[in-house]
């Protein structure tokens, strides 16, 4: 019976077990002299090769998964302290907090469909019978109240909670800003 080198016990096993199953009605016939052939030493040690490779790609994506989620709380920390030390400087010119993480519900339409949306603030608060909302800014580029993004937000605040005027909260700067929108609102 012609056979593989090296194989020749295994492929007699699997010939007498497949034998077993035809006459057992299990299978269809295989002839005896049927070669099969096994993965060579090469496609193992390329299946190894991906797999560890696999595996590596697995861990470094949990690895930066790990270092986003991370990075995420360290900023959520930073906000809350922030926002924290806002309302101390906002209490200190006279401002009374109202409400912390406000949010309000509200509807738009997009060809002719409404969907709901929400907006939350920093912080809602009063002064002289006037209703502000507050947003507060930690980094250096977003408490510049004339960049497009605080415009745009600013904006929808002062809708959104028919709010008096929006106030800028600069953290790094202990500064707060007033905004105003003259001749849109």
């Amino acid at each position: 019976m012609p056979v593989a080198s090296g194989y020749s016990t295994s492929i007699f096993h699997f010939a007498l077990v497949a034998n077993h199953l035809l006459e057992s009605g299990h299978a269809e016939q295989v002839p005896l002299d049927a070669e099969i052939e096994l993965p060579s030493a090469t496609w193992l040690f390329l299946i190894g090769v991906l797999a560890v490779l696999l595996l590596l790609a697995l861990w470094a994506w949990r690895r930066a998964a790990g270092r986003v989620g991370r990075a995420n709380r360290a900023r959520q920390r930073t906000a809350r302290k922030a926002e924290t030390e806002a309302e101390k400087l906002l209490g200190s010119l006279g401002f009374t907090i109202l409400e912390r993480q406000p949010t309000v519900r509200w509807c738009l339409e997009i060809d002719g469909e409404s969907r709901e949306a929400a907006s939350r603030a920093d912080l809602l608060v009063a002064s002289d019978g006037r209703l502000y909302v507050a947003d507060v800014k930690t980094g250096d580029e977003a408490p510049r109240p004339h960049r497009p993004a605080t415009r745009r937000q600013l904006l929808e605040y002062l809708l959104a909670f028919e709010a008096d005027g929006a106030l800028v909260v600069d953290m790094r700067r202990r500064r707060v800003r007033s905004v105003s929108f003259p001749g849109l609102l």
